[in-house]
């Protein structure tokens, strides 16, 4: 990011959608995140609606939509909960859609940003902050690493995939 630079983070609208469709399609998302839902509104719409546990957010940069943060309480989630040992808490999950601008610091920004101005509001009371990526997505251990999280475990997915993630914290 150069000095100037702003990140914010907006609810998701359904307005979003062709953006999140080519996002999800895109290979850099769809190495970590998977195929894209058959329907997006029967993923998504509910979600938007808040008749979803999870809250899904656009992250702006410069005001230009280039990316998707969701967060829950992991109570809500809690097989994925006690898969990771952290039952009270919220968790996050990002990507940056638009691919000329991984690596550029945008996830770090917008993880401090979420910390900073929007945690409060959205989970008054919350002590502590878990992301999950997978531990072979280096780009996104590290910008959660350099918002202050910790890199406290890994865990093996219990689905057969294979697939070991990196539990990182921020706590308050």
């Amino acid at each position: 990011m150069m000095p100037g630079d702003t990140v914010s983070l907006r609810l998701m609208t359904r307005y979003d959608y062709p953006l999140l469709d080519r996002w999800l399609a895109a290979p850099h998302v769809q190495r970590w995140w998977g195929a894209v839902p058959a329907s997006i509104e029967a993923k998504y719409g509910p979600r938007i609606d808040r008749q979803h546990p999870t809250s899904m957010f656009v992250i702006l940069h410069n005001g230009r939509s280039v990316g998707v943060l969701q967060s829950y309480w992991m109570t809500h989630e809690p097989e994925h909960a006690a898969r990771v040992g952290v039952i009270n808490g919220v968790g996050v999950d990002l990507f940056i859609g638009e691919v000329a601008l991984i690596g550029q610091g945008i996830g770090t920004r917008t993880l401090q940003y979420f910390i900073a101005e929007a945690a409060d509001h959205s989970y008054p009371g919350w002590e502590r902050i878990v992301a999950d990526p997978d531990v072979e997505n280096i780009g996104s251990v590290t910008a959660f690493q350099k918002a202050g999280f910790v890199l406290t475990r890994t865990v093996e997915m219990d689905d057969g995939s294979g697939i070991t993630e990196a539990v990182l914290i921020f706590e308050r």
